[in-house]
């Protein structure tokens, strides 16, 4: 990639199925899919990859940035998925990678937007009453498969403002571990939840960060 760039399969690269282009990349043993709509010119599912360093500029022109302003462990590029993007191993593996939010998700969950409310609030964007008490969460639920069959699971959240203790709310802006490492996966689903829900779905931007995807479950945790 060109410096502060992505790719989203808008150079229609993918192969052609009017309106829509189907693309794949790799990654060592990993085949990421995405999709992009000619008709409308948006990145309609799968995966993006970028350098993109923007981490302050808010709304959907900044899509492709994580919060980070990087890649985890100062790499520079690292991928963007959407909700129920999917990744396929060459052979059987076990699943383990570093996540954080986009910047797009984190500043409309930190401030509000038009459409998403600014998490621990009681009103929803619309200044309405929400009943959520402002009891926020933003998940990423990682689905690992083998053959077809789901093998295992794991769920990290992206945001949490259901503490007692609001003191103990927050907001992801960092690089995290997550793993499947019980279970040998040939493809894992990534599906997005919120607290922030409306009448055509999901609020809060449906995108999260991820880098240096691999095999590497760790096996234990010293803390200093």
């Amino acid at each position: 990639l060109e410096d502060n760039s992505f790719f989203n399969g808008s150079d229609l690269s993918g192969t052609p199925d009017n309106p829509d282009y189907f693309a794949t990349f790799n990654s060592s043993n990993v085949t990421f899919n995405n999709t992009w709509n000619s008709q409308w010119a948006y990145w309609k599912s799968g995966w993006a990859y970028s350098n993109m360093t923007d981490s302050t500029t808010s709304g959907a022109t900044n899509s492709y940035s994580s919060i980070t302003a990087n890649g985890a462990f100062d790499s520079e590029n690292y991928g963007i998925g959407s909700n129920n993007s999917y990744l396929t191993y060459d052979t059987a593996t076990y699943f383990s990678a570093f996540v954080t939010n986009t910047t797009y998700a984190y500043l409309s969950m930190r401030d509000g937007d038009s459409f998403g409310k600014q998490f621990g609030d009681t009103l929803n964007a619309a200044g309405e009453n929400d009943e959520t008490n402002g009891e926020d969460f933003f998940k990423l639920n990682i689905y690992g498969y083998n053959t077809g069959s789901l093998v295992d699971s794991t769920i990290f959240s992206l945001a949490d403002y259901t503490f007692e203790n609001s003191n103990e709310d927050y907001l992801v802006n960092t690089w995290e571990y997550v793993d499947i490492a019980n279970s040998l996966v040939d493809s894992v689903v990534f599906v997005l939840t919120s607290s922030d829900v409306g009448l055509y779905g999901m609020n809060t931007p449906a995108y999260f960060s991820i880098d240096n995807i691999g095999n590497y479950p760790l096996t234990s945790v010293s803390e200093i």
